[in-house]
């Protein structure tokens, strides 16, 4: 068996267990260790989970209004129409589902590069029109390309047209900078444009094999954390779970194992359609 980069079935086989490892080390780093090498992961997992809500309430016929994501890792969106049903579970299934279809098709794909575009324009499009300060920044950025575009055709005006450019970057974070969501969503996007552009396609694959098991696995966790803490609620918000019990009227820990198990089947789906089927 070959992957699509000319790699065979041994190469295959390592890429998956530098990606677990990978993972495991960042899993047990993750649950004793403070570390703020992790944090910008923490808050993409998040990241992922709120735009799971709302993408699913405009999938379903709703409005997606904005999210935010908090300092310790929380988040809330916000929504409007959509079904309910739907809506609430794709929290934490929709980041399994994140990370399993990112999973496959980074292993699968002839066109990897497209894919990570793909993906960055996600993370910015999601930053841009749902954090609420992303026209903000969308217009910094104008101003920064086009007076560099501009330095760079007139020789005369480079510097001051350079200076203007670093003024509006400052005042653009000096705006955004305590958006988490918003921040979180550029650099991932600005990240995997710099990755489309200047790594090779090896690398984008086990690059993006890294980002799904850390997506896909700590939605597993993160249901799984929801066991001892079923009320747990934020600013006044039930979590996904205690939401669903009381939207459908049954246990909560009914929806913690429906959702555990679901996430586990979806990543082992994933794992074997990406690396053991021909």
């Amino acid at each position: 068996m070959s992957n699509n980069f000319g790699v065979g079935r041994t190469s295959r086989w390592q890429m998956l267990l530098v990606a677990v490892g990978a993972f495991v080390l960042v899993y047990v780093l993750w649950q004793f260790v403070d570390s703020p090498l992790l944090y910008p992961f923490r808050l993409l997992v998040t990241f992922v989970h709120e735009t799971g809500h709302g993408l699913t309430a405009v999938i379903t016929g709703g409005r997606f209004e904005n999210f935010v994501v908090f300092d310790n890792g929380s988040g809330v969106a916000t929504t409007r129409g959509g079904n309910p049903f739907f809506v609430i579970q794709m929290g934490y299934l929709g980041a399994a589902l994140f990370g399993a279809t990112l999973l496959y098709t980074a292993n699968r794909t002839h066109h990897i590069k497209a894919l990570t575009v793909g993906l960055a324009v996600f993370f910015l499009g999601c930053a841009i029109f749902y954090t609420g300060s992303g026209f903000n920044a969308l217009i910094g950025a104008v101003v920064i390309a086009v007076c560099w575009i501009l330095a760079l055709r007139s020789e005369r005006w480079r510097t001051p047209l350079r200076i203007v450019a670093l003024i509006a970057v400052v005042i653009t974070l000096i705006l955004v900078h305590s958006n988490n969501a918003l921040m979180i969503g550029l650099i991932a996007g600005v990240v995997l444009l710099l990755l489309a552009a200047y790594a090779s396609p090896i690398v984008l694959s086990a690059a993006l094999t890294g980002l799904a098991f850390i997506t896909g696995l700590n939605a597993i966790n993160d249901v799984r954390f929801l066991l001892g803490n079923q009320s747990a609620a934020l600013q006044g918000t039930p979590n996904d779970a205690l939401a669903m019990a009381m939207y459908t009227n049954t246990p909560t820990v009914l929806w913690i194992g429906l959702w555990i198990a679901l996430a586990v089947i979806v990543m082992v789906a994933a794992l074997y359609w990406a690396f053991i089927r021909r």
